[in-house]
């Protein structure tokens, strides 16, 4: 998406290319938010050439897509295409923390580059830390209401909530605010945050309250932890007994089948013992009855010869005899 520029340079109204952005958040059914471009584009322009005007739409809003859509405008100064190594379309690096005075304190929801919190020292780190906190305290929300109050070319004045919880001035000329209701928050070159003392107190407790619960919650876990542990631990222990114990079981039903196989076997020996004796001694009688037999049979020297007396004859065949 390109942004609109004439032979000024950078167009002060950009409300195409950010209802560009929006046709592409609703094409996405609103499910996907969008980096903020327009109010990239718009915000470096208006503090490296000293245009706070830029920073008030004709309707009084900002005039990025934070000004139209909120809730799905992720607010930034550069990322890894825009700045870093490559700086294709850098913010100025003397007015970063000017920028994020503006992101970190208006709705949308604002991001911090990688190389801005850990690689440009500790005091933009800290500094970025004291913005984060403000916002945190404050209870700023994403579609905060944005009261402009001033947007000069060299001095932009806001008021951010409802009741204002935020005060935030960016610009050379400065400025100041009631000690009444509002706190010194965090302040630098060309750029100053106020927090309400309501705002403040309530936050505070509201942090407090949440980081009690955070604790709470962490305390909670560890407990369900540790009970699922034990319970795991129960679990373990109960399964290697019942493993332990089937083996107990299978061991014994070894040893019985064991011993009922010996036993078997030696039945069966002392059957086929049995057996075998049986035999030999049917075979011994046998065999002295073979011998008593054999000996009751008569001798060869006993033998009585056999007489065949002749046929006694009668008359004619006797006749018939002494004729032959």
């Amino acid at each position: 998406l390109d942004m609109a520029y004439d032979d000024n340079g950078l167009c002060y109204n950009q409300d195409k290319h950010r209802q560009d952005t929006i046709n592409w958040i609703n094409a996405t059914g609103k499910e996907s938010t969008a980096f903020d471009f327009t109010t990239k584009g718009i915000l470096q322009e208006a503090v490296r050439n000293c245009q706070y005007w830029r920073l008030k739409d004709s309707s009084g809003k900002p005039p990025g897509l934070l000004g139209w859509m909120p809730t799905h405008a992720v607010t930034f100064l550069d990322n890894h295409d825009t700045g870093s190594t490559q700086a294709h379309w850098p913010f100025p690096n003397d007015k970063v923390l000017v920028g994020y005075a503006y992101t970190l304190t208006h709705p949308g929801i604002p991001s911090i580059f990688w190389d801005h919190l850990i690689d440009w020292g500790d005091d933009v780190r800290n500094r970025l830390k004291d913005l984060m906190r403000l916002r945190r305290e404050s209870g700023i929300k994403v579609n905060a209401k944005v009261n402009i109050l001033n947007a000069e070319n060299d001095f932009y004045l806001a008021e951010i909530g409802e009741p204002p919880a935020l005060r935030v001035a960016l610009g050379p000329r400065g400025a100041s605010a009631d000690g009444g209701y509002w706190q010194e928050g965090a302040a630098g070159n060309c750029w100053h945050v106020w927090i309400s003392k309501a705002a403040q107190q309530e936050g505070k407790k509201r942090l407090a309250a949440s980081a009690d619960s955070k604790r709470r919650n962490a305390e909670a876990e560890v407990q369900a932890a540790k009970a699922m542990k034990e319970a795991e631990d129960a679990a373990k222990a109960r399964s290697k007994a019942e493993a332990e114990a089937h083996a107990a079981e299978e061991a014994r039903k070894l040893e019985e089948f064991r011993k009922e196989e010996e036993a078997r076997k030696s039945a069966a020996a002392e059957a086929k013992a049995a057996s075998d004796a049986k035999a030999a001694e049917e075979a011994r009688l046998a065999a002295e009855a073979k011998a008593t037999a054999d000996a009751e049979k008569p001798g060869d020297a006993d033998a009585q010869p056999i007489v065949f007396s002749p046929p006694v004859r009668t008359g004619e065949a006797q006749s018939e005899a002494d004729s032959a």
